[in-house]
């Protein structure tokens, strides 16, 4: 069963990241797609971006492609649509194969019938109008914790990169992913530049992730 969990994901405060968890562990055949909602575009009357309705483009704190790498390295996600489509057409549903839609909101959203706090109902009722239609769409809420604004700040930036990769994977957690450095190639230089003798032992203390 595939689903198409549908979202802003500027951030992501441990309740969406519980949900994501509990819908793919859910049943061993569940797979989940990420689809990531660009704040810059809101749907037109003809089903088409509209650039001018970005004055929410304040609220993402990540960019498009950091979302896409930190959904991608979830255990919980399966693959990844970035950006999602304006609207969702029943060509894209199925294209992916999808049998679900859901789109993650905060829960103090859902009482007010606000089904995304990124994009105005008028909006929302556009992009998900097929699903809707085909009696596959939903609505989750996840808990948001704190709803204060906050910069992301590199000591944030490091504290989410820990919470949502896994933490065997000393490379991705110390920064080095994407990158052609070798650790052992930098201790066997380090190794000489403080003139280290077979059999003594070296406390190396710093912040890293052990790698």
């Amino acid at each position: 069963m595939k689903i198409y969990c549908i979202a802003e994901f500027g951030s992501f405060p441990n309740g969406l990241l519980d949900r994501l968890n509990a819908i793919a562990s859910n049943s061993d055949d569940v797979e989940v797609i990420a689809g990531i909602i660009d704040a810059d575009e809101n749907v037109s009357d003809h089903g088409a971006p509209d650039s001018s309705k970005n004055d929410l483009n304040d609220s993402a704190k990540y960019t498009l492609d950091q979302r896409e790498s930190l959904l991608s390295s979830l255990k919980s996600v399966a693959s990844v649509v970035n950006p999602s489509p304006s609207v969702l057409t029943e060509s894209f549903l199925k294209d992916q194969k999808i049998d679900a839609v859901y789109h993650l909101v905060p829960s103090d959203s859902i009482p007010n019938q606000t089904v995304c706090v990124c994009e105005d109902h008028h909006d929302s009722k556009k992009r998900f109008a097929v699903p809707t239609t085909l009696d596959i769409f939903h609505t989750i809420g996840f808990d948001t914790g704190t709803q204060a604004y906050e910069e992301p700040g590199w000591d944030k930036v490091w504290e989410t990169k820990g919470k949502v990769n896994e933490q065997s994977n000393t490379r991705l957690l110390t920064g080095y992913d994407e990158t052609d450095f070798e650790p052992q190639q930098f201790a066997e230089r380090w190794e000489k530049a403080i003139q280290w003798k077979e059999g003594e032992t070296v406390l190396d203390v710093g912040c890293g992730a052990g790698f």
